[in-house]
């Protein structure tokens, strides 16, 4: 792997930390207030987080930059995690505030408290795209996923409005040439990009708009529910060799309900890291597979979502490329960071599809999931 590889540059860490003197307040704040200790500081690039000992628990607080994400967005998250704990899903839930909501926005960033995930960070210090150790492990992470879409499936709360924080899966479901005005429209960040780049996404998106015209008579048919929409191994806490809670729902939407399979799929058995330095066989079958079995074996999958899978795959991360433009671009101001999601997120993720790696990878996994 290069030095230089920006999927590793975008993985980088970039807000301040979260001092004492915050935590402090935040804890205080909690409807149950709490005091602790910092255990652990996040290295992750979205947003500020701490891990702190409470004394009985732990508990995770994340801060997010003034005006980065709207705090309705969070609120439907954080409907979303409590639906699915109800339901018998694990994943941490999020505690209230003094005024009973479960968001605290302040001149300084907009606040979370969840309690600390059970099980082991296996791969906290991993980037994303990292692979499963083992294929057992892609195995049980298909059946979690599918178990989330079955808990998932009756929580109704409204579409987000546009926001950085989103994986989403609408552009290129129906006339992209038609949507992009619009969908530019809501998004000042991406257009403040392409102003001041000099670039255009007409340019980039020849491949994006074919596998579209494949994607689009199936879109509309395919049934829906909210996703996590960033399910890597770093977001999976482990007990053994079986996820033990799925953490950080920040992206969540609703989506096909299959988004989420196609999107385990791309992220874990695909190793961009060294696709875009070239090594373009780097792609796992076996890993497919198991995440597949996986999933079948809990939420079988109908034809036509088998039908949806396949399209999927070459967009999977379409919409997300161009939407994490407006995280890069317009909330810190990153052009190389922007021009990563232009070039490679969206670019590359789709353009592999169209060279004979990709087309044999989709050749294959259509007779794979024909037969399965």
């Amino acid at each position: 792997m290069s030095d230089s590889n920006k999927h590793l540059d975008v993985t980088t860490r970039v807000w301040p930390v979260i001092s004492e003197g915050e935590c402090e307040r935040v804890l205080t704040r909690l409807a149950t207030p709490l005091a602790g200790t910092v255990l652990q500081v996040s290295h992750r690039p979205t947003a500020a987080g701490i891990l702190v000992d409470a004394g009985t628990s732990t508990v995770f607080i994340k801060r997010y930059a003034p005006g980065a994400v709207p705090a309705d967005h969070l609120r439907a998250v954080h409907g979303l995690v409590a639906h699915i704990r109800a339901r018998g899903f694990p994943t941490p839930a999020f505690l209230p505030f003094a005024d009973s909501d479960t968001v605290w926005e302040t001149p300084t960033g907009t606040w979370e408290v969840c309690e600390g995930a059970i099980g082991e960070d296996r791969y906290r210090d991993n980037p994303t795209w990292t692979i499963p150790g083992t294929l057992d492990e892609a195995h049980a992470l298909g059946s979690m996923t599918a178990r989330l879409a079955l808990a998932s499936s009756d929580y109704h709360a409204a579409l987000n409005p546009p926001s950085a924080y989103q994986s989403r899966m609408r552009l290129f479901a129906q006339d992209p040439r038609r949507d992009l005005p619009q969908w530019l429209a809501e998004r000042p960040g991406v257009q403040a990009y392409l102003r001041d780049s000099g670039r255009r996404i007409e340019d980039e998106w020849a491949p994006h708009l074919d596998f579209a015209a494949a994607y689009a008579p199936i879109a509309a048919q395919l049934p829906t529910s909210w996703t996590h929409g960033d399910l890597h191994v770093s977001n999976v806490f482990w007990k053994g060799l079986a996820p033990s809670e799925f953490i950080d729902f920040g992206l969540a939407d609703r989506n096909p309900s299959v988004y989420d399979l196609a999107l385990i799929i791309e992220r874990n058995a695909f190793e961009w890291t060294r696709i875009v330095d070239g090594d373009e066989e780097a792609v796992h079958r076996d890993i497919t597979l198991a995440l597949i079995d996986g999933y079948e074996e809990v939420r079988p999958l109908s034809p036509l979502e088998r039908r949806g899978l396949l399209a999927l795959m070459p967009l999977i991360q379409a919409e997300s490329g161009l939407n994490w433009i407006e995280y890069q671009y317009g909330a810190t101001r990153s052009m190389p960071g922007a021009d990563w999601c232009l070039d490679v997120f969206f670019g590359e993720h789709t353009r592999w599809f169209t060279r004979p790696p990709g087309r044999d990878y989709l050749a294959w996994l259509d007779d794979a999931i024909s037969h399965h």
